[in-house]
């Protein structure tokens, strides 16, 4: 063999193993980015060329304000209900674990919406994959009403890492993860 094809292999091989790392990293780097502050994905939906992810943005603050069919969890309890066919479930981080029931009542749920309270909800894991008998949900959305990282500037990525903790993804999930915080963080 010549000089010039071996090298030829070799810089191919270089190649092909380099641009699959990088495109392993990206991917796992969009994963990573699933959890977004509120306020931070519906600015950059509202930026979007894309008429859909404009009337997407309209129905994600609809999700979150408006009064709409929803379900009431504490405690691990059903505490209410407002209107029949819910799209909208409220909770608190103690009930997490109600929702690999696959009652149908989940079927039209759009946004489960989680009440983080104290410290000592952090600790809750919420498993996607239980998450089975929510066919249409789009959002899981944590609100925190206490400063979740009182020690890091406002701006750093403290309070990301520990909403994301909270959830254990699966590969093929759609679903996005967002936050708020009630109280500087």
């Amino acid at each position: 063999m010549n000089k010039s094809f071996t090298l030829k292999i070799i810089f191919i091989c270089f190649f092909v193993g380099f641009t699959s790392r990088i495109q392993v990293k990206s991917q796992s780097l969009i994963w990573e980015q699933k959890t977004l502050e509120l306020d931070t994905k519906l600015s950059a939906m509202r930026a979007s060329q894309v008429g859909a992810i404009k009337a997407e943005s309209i129905h994600l603050i609809s999700l979150i304000s408006d009064l709409l069919p929803s379900l009431y969890f504490e405690q691990g309890k059903l505490v209410g209900t407002y209107k029949e066919n819910p799209i909208v479930l409220f909770t608190d981080a103690s009930s997490l674990r109600l929702f690999s029931d696959l009652d149908p009542i989940y079927n039209k749920i759009q946004i489960i919406s989680i009440k983080i309270k104290k410290p000592d909800d952090l600790q809750k894991v919420l498993k996607i994959s239980d998450l089975t008998a929510f066919a249409n949900l789009k959002y899981i959305y944590f609100i925190c009403d206490f400063n979740i990282c009182p020690d890091q500037p406002k701006n750093s990525s403290c309070v990301n890492e520990k909403i994301s903790a909270m959830i254990q993804r699966t590969e093929n999930s759609s679903i996005e993860i967002l936050y708020k915080t009630n109280i500087g963080s």
